[in-house]
């Protein structure tokens, strides 16, 4: 029997490389509304957010390489890089990781990642 206060939903989490889906989870509403039920039920089948995690796809190759992704800074607000589209794997050992170290993201499976603006990316010839 359904309730009309109590939802759950089934969710994705999209790749933080490439943007498939790479994880699932389930949300419920924790307050006991109507309204906060209808916007969880809205939710099912969703992507909701980025995994901690790289999709099987990209976590092949986390020994291998660092993904380049790139953004657009002037469209990214504060801690929400703005994708362009752009995605490159680079091997580990290039000369270019060197200037980037600082700014490399581990996943939680050790997937590499850093953003890099878009036209930076084509100055070092990424894209």
């Amino acid at each position: 029997m359904s309730s009309p206060v109590f939802k759950a939903a089934l969710v994705k989490y999209a790749c933080p490389v490439c943007g498939q889906v790479a994880d699932e989870g389930i949300i419920v509403n924790s307050i006991l509304t109507e309204e906060a039920a209808k916007e969880v039920e809205k939710l099912n089948g969703e992507i909701v957010g980025y995994a901690g995690k790289a999709c099987e796809k990209c976590a092949k190759y986390k020994d291998e390489a660092i993904f380049f992704i790139g953004i657009d800074v002037e469209k990214s607000p504060e801690g929400n890089p703005y994708r362009t589209g752009q995605i490159v794997g680079v091997k580990k050992d290039a000369d270019i990781i060197e200037y980037v170290k600082d700014y490399i993201i581990k996943l939680e499976d050790g997937t590499e990642l850093c953003y890099i603006d878009e036209n930076i990316g084509k100055t070092f010839g990424l894209w």
